[in-house]
């Protein structure tokens, strides 16, 4: 009897062995696989995350654009709000007949002359300054206008209309 309580105690202990290689093998089986599993979810997040990424940089890129492009019109507009401000001083003689910005007819006979090209405006100018030019019987008055006006005045005029 003691034979066959030993037999069957050696019996069960192979048993147990058997079944703890098996259950750590199962174990590390499953460990592996909830490994896989946990790279695969992390590597999906962060894939997630980069493209999530990719469109909030996007978007402050159309953003950021848009805001300058609106920043630089107002940039535009109030520099030539100064700019109608900053007439020259001897500009005043000529908005009598040509309005504060050039924007108007002289006597509702000359060309408007606000925006013209500033080569042609300093040539038009010292040509009525130098009595070469009578636009519309204008010829008189304007060099009249222009007698004590400088080249640097001129000058300065031209660049203002030009800009108008």
């Amino acid at each position: 009897m003691k034979q066959l309580t030993l037999l069957s105690l050696i019996t069960a202990s192979l048993l147990f062995v058997g079944c703890g290689e098996e259950t750590k093998k199962a174990a590390a089986e499953a460990t592996a696989s909830t490994t896989e599993a946990v790279k695969n979810d992390v590597t999906n997040s962060v894939e997630s995350v980069k493209a999530k990424t990719e469109e909030v940089v996007e978007s402050v890129k159309e953003t950021a654009s848009e805001v300058v492009e609106d920043a630089q019109a107002k940039v535009e507009e109030t520099v030539d709000a100064a700019q109608a401000l900053m007439a020259p001083a001897v500009f005043d003689k000529c908005k009598s007949c040509h309005g504060a910005n050039g924007q108007q007819q002289a006597l509702g006979k000359s060309a408007i002359i606000a925006g013209q090209d500033k080569a042609q405006l300093i040539a038009s100018m010292k040509a009525y300054q130098a009595g070469e030019k009578n636009e519309v019987g204008m010829g008189g008055l304007m060099k009249g206008q222009l007698a004590s006006v400088t080249d640097e005045d001129i000058e300065a005029i031209a660049d203002y209309l030009s800009k108008q």
